[in-house]
């Protein structure tokens, strides 16, 4: 048992790595609209970032390990509402993503450290809150939109 649960947190860590290294080689077209959103929240630019997340959206599949990491940073409430959104509009398929981001610790890039969720003292029990909201939804057929 000890062996398998070592085991799943090496191959999710590993994934992980490989997530952060693609993003910051800027590999796929979801990977590069990823650090466009990181970009401008990283400037305040809330309008930006709201048509970044729009843009990163409309990748489709491509998109949803990118709009799962987002949830490891804070851009305010309107974006994370924004991607609360286009997660859930994804249905079941983004559950075990969902469940494998909620087992790891916060992932962000250096570069971005002043929105990562590790600048609140309990940053990684808030992100671990809003995916069991979102996995609950996902499970019940819900979208999560603004006001709920």
């Amino acid at each position: 048992m000890l062996r398998t649960s070592v085991f799943a947190m090496l191959v999710v860590f590993l994934l992980e790595l490989n997530w952060i290294n693609d993003a910051s080689a800027n590999g796929t077209p979801a990977d590069e609209a990823l650090m466009v959103v990181l970009e401008q929240a990283k400037a305040g630019d809330f309008p930006k970032v709201l048509d970044a997340i729009d843009a990163l959206d409309k990748q489709g599949p491509q998109a949803d390990s990118s709009l799962v990491a987002l949830l490891d940073y804070y851009a305010g409430e309107g974006p994370s509402t924004l991607v609360s959104e286009a997660i859930t509009r994804r249905g079941k398929r983004m559950l075990m993503s969902l469940n494998a981001k909620r087992k790891s610790d916060l992932q962000c890039l250096p570069q971005y450290s002043s929105i990562c969720m590790n600048k609140f003292a309990d940053g990684r029990q808030q992100r671990n809150s809003l995916i069991d909201r979102l996995a609950d939804a996902i499970r019940k057929g819900k979208i999560l939109r603004a006001g709920q």
